[in-house]
């Protein structure tokens, strides 16, 4: 059973948000993904705002029960995004 666009886009947002702004708690960090619906090989664009400018941040994903895994860090840029 292929699992739906719904549930890929949840799964992203989870671990996004767990990796991206660990213990700052005074933080409000935002997760925009878009679109709000895809399949699971379609493209889709992760933003994360409300970070401090020059802060840095790694995005982690895992799928398939973690068969696959794939991290990348980026730094914000001066808006905090």
């Amino acid at each position: 059973m292929k699992p739906s666009g719904r549930h890929i886009r949840t799964a992203i947002a989870v671990a996004v948000l767990s990796v991206a702004v660990p213990g700052r708690g005074q933080q409000t960090a935002r997760l925009v993904v878009t679109p709000d619906a895809l399949l699971m090989d379609e493209r889709f664009q992760i933003t994360v705002e409300g970070l401090r400018p020059g802060q840095e941040v790694t995005i982690r994903a895992d799928g398939n029960r973690g068969v696959w895994l794939s991290s990348r860090t980026f730094r914000s840029d001066e808006p905090g995004t």
